[in-house]
């Protein structure tokens, strides 16, 4: 065999090959197109009903002093005895015994006292004594007919002054002067001893003490601040416009005492501690960092010094404290509760409609919550709302609720896909592909 025959048996081996692999390929059936199905957007939604709800205002305060005073002497004196719970966290009951000054000093001025009120009160009596005597002599040596009424002459009125001096009265009312100036300095030393006894004007603690025993104080010299144990007050700052829904006795509510509840929280370790309290005022100013409106709540038994019904106490809640508030607001009714995670960037909020398509609206928010928002109008008692993510949401977009399986293709998806597989397909007048007749 020659060798164009050698190299020529190889190339007619692939030729027929190749040739016998595109005649394969074209005589391959063409596979069937079937519809695209749409299985829609997964979502999961929540119906939501009309109802009426309480608006609470959430807020942070600072637990401040209600009543607090700085006790001085209003006498001098030192200092020979205080309480033994005079020291920062001590407590007092009202009119309990703080300190006590030396006394002697003013004791002896009330001794001396006691003599000048026994000294003015004997001259007292010699001068009615010598009034009496007055008396006689001037009905013996007087002149007889004194003349009465406003016809009198001036004669008249001279014998009539005249007879007063003779009787002794000028002498008689300074007598009565000087008893009275001396019980009134009596008085007077009596309540200085009182004051070299200093006691707690009210339920108090102790905040600081300045004094010891042998100090010598003065009307100037602080002994101690003590802060008022039954109440204290939590200053609160609100945004301005939250006003509307807070009673404050004399703005928003109609009697004094009528404030809006509170409560105030504040959890210590695992516990929580817990005071009722009552909103009793608004400040005057705003809150310099936030502008905000500042309110005042009072609450009672701060220090947990009352003991419940099963005899225990509770957790104290401090001054100085930062602590949570939930103040009550009004009621409102005919609004919807929806999740906060609902409501999307500008207010607006994506519904599933009847034909289970994507429907966005916008929304009127009343109040907002930590983890809801109350929606006054917008939407619908009944509708669905979504509360999954959305990516890209689009108006009209088709969803579908977890549990259901995706649409089949409609009769006209299977025509339109028949026809692109046999070609007989022709644009409609928007620019669409349908099936020819």
């Amino acid at each position: 065999m020659s060798k164009v025959v050698r190299i020529l048996i190889p190339l007619g081996v692939l030729a027929a090959g190749f040739f016998i692999l595109r005649v394969l390929v074209k005589s391959k059936p063409e596979p069937e197109k079937k519809p695209r199905v749409n299985p829609g957007l997964l979502v999961e939604v929540k119906k939501v009903d009309a109802k009426t709800e309480r608006v609470k205002v959430d807020a942070k305060g600072t637990v401040v002093p209600a009543r607090e005073v700085v006790l001085s002497p209003e006498v001098t004196g030192r200092v020979n005895w205080m309480a033994a719970q005079l020291v920062p966290g001590g407590r007092f009951k009202k009119g309990q015994n703080v300190v006590r000054l030396d006394a002697r000093d003013y004791k002896l001025a009330v001794e001396q006292q006691f003599a000048q009120v026994d000294r003015a009160s004997t001259e007292l009596k010699l001068e009615k004594a010598r009034k009496k005597v007055a008396e006689k002599e001037w009905e013996l040596f007087g002149p007889k007919g004194k003349g009465k009424g406003t016809g009198a002459t001036a004669g008249e009125g001279a014998a009539q002054a005249e007879e007063v001096v003779a009787l002794r009265e000028p002498q008689m009312r300074t007598a009565k002067t000087a008893v009275k100036a001396a019980e009134s300095g009596l008085a007077r030393a009596k309540l200085a001893v009182s004051k070299t006894l200093i006691r707690a004007p009210f339920n108090a603690m102790v905040r600081q003490k300045n004094v010891e025993v042998g100090q010598l104080v003065g009307p100037s010299s602080p002994i101690a601040s003590l802060v008022g144990t039954d109440a204290f007050w939590v200053q609160v700052s609100i945004p301005i416009e939250y006003l509307s829904w807070v009673k404050v006795p004399g703005i928003g509510a109609t009697e004094p005492g009528q404030g809006s509840e509170a409560m105030v929280s504040q959890t210590v370790g695992g516990d929580n501690i817990e005071r009722q309290g009552r909103v009793i005022r608004l400040l005057g100013d705003v809150d310099p960092a936030g502008r905000m409106a500042r309110i005042l709540i009072e609450i009672a038994d701060p220090l947990g010094l009352a003991k419940d019904k099963d005899g225990t106490t509770r957790l104290p809640l401090l001054l100085g404290s930062y602590v949570r508030v939930e103040i009550e607001g009004g009621e409102v009714e005919k609004v919807l509760a929806l999740p906060r995670k609902a409501l999307r960037e500008g207010n607006r909020v994506y519904l599933r409609s009847s034909d289970g398509t994507l429907d966005i609206k916008e929304v009127t928010v009343l109040w907002r919550r930590e983890n809801e928002v109350l929606v006054k109008s917008g939407i619908e008692p009944g509708d669905q709302v979504i509360v999954s993510a959305v990516a890209t949401p689009v108006q009209g977009t088709k969803l579908r609720l977890p549990g259901e399986k995706a649409q089949a293709p409609s009769e006209g998806d299977k025509a339109k896909s028949k026809a692109e597989k046999t070609g007989k397909v022709e644009a409609d007048g928007n620019g669409d592909k349908v099936a020819k007749p």
